[in-house]
């Protein structure tokens, strides 16, 4: 509790004259100097963690503020940090996926499924897509790997965030299904949606086989 003492009786001191320093010691001067110098530093910093600017004013602040970020994963970024960006872009992706499943015959939508290779696709569309008349997604990324092919085949599949040329090197055809670009969201979860018909290999028996932590 000392620790905190000196400043806020600096604090009070300010208040008490009216938001004037003025100092009757060495000691007084150095609690004045301290609160004033934490009161700025916290105010610089409270946009990156509270949100209290809009998007817009966010990502201006994040580019001239001098202290500068460290993003804790090497990929492409835009320009707001990972943490908000991440935050970005998943449900309009997940409505892209909607409007071309509920758009396929009956039969084919019972046996399509719909991949996210990155973790956070899966998890968007098993968020939001009940409600739109999505089944459940399958992922090979990380953990989620855990919740298995649900018993699909590979001959249909609707990708999330897998490179359109590694689709059309293993798929008997790809359609395009969407592409959205969402202004703040992390490019690189922002590759085209693709419907793969006929994959090169069965999922359920190579499901093991599939699972990556990239």
């Amino acid at each position: 509790m000392e620790i905190f003492e000196s400043p806020l009786n600096g604090l009070r001191r300010v208040c008490a004259n009216s938001f004037r320093c003025v100092p009757q010691s060495g000691y007084d001067l150095l609690d004045c100097a301290y609160v004033i110098a934490a009161c700025a530093l916290s105010a610089l910093m409270l946009p990156s963690v509270v949100p209290v600017l809009s998007i817009d004013a966010f990502a201006h602040y994040n580019q001239m503020v001098l202290l500068h970020r460290t993003e804790a994963e090497h990929n492409a970024h835009s320009a707001i940090p990972d943490y908000y960006g991440n935050c970005f872009g998943w449900k309009e992706r997940v409505q892209a996926v909607a409007h071309y499943f509920n758009t396929l015959p009956p039969e084919e939508r019972q046996k399509s499924a719909i991949c996210g290779h990155f973790y956070g696709q899966a998890g968007a569309i098993d968020h939001f897509g009940a409600a739109l008349g999505l089944p459940k997604a399958i992922g090979d990324h990380h953990s989620y790997w855990y919740w298995g092919s649900r018993g699909y085949t590979g001959e249909s599949v609707i990708t999330l965030d897998v490179d359109l040329n590694y689709m059309q090197r293993h798929c008997a055809s790809v359609t395009l299904v969407a592409d959205p670009k969402v202004q703040w969201a992390s490019p690189d979860w922002q590759k085209p949606i693709c419907h793969c018909r006929n994959l090169d290999r069965d999922i359920t028996k190579n499901w093991e086989a599939l699972r990556h932590f990239d």
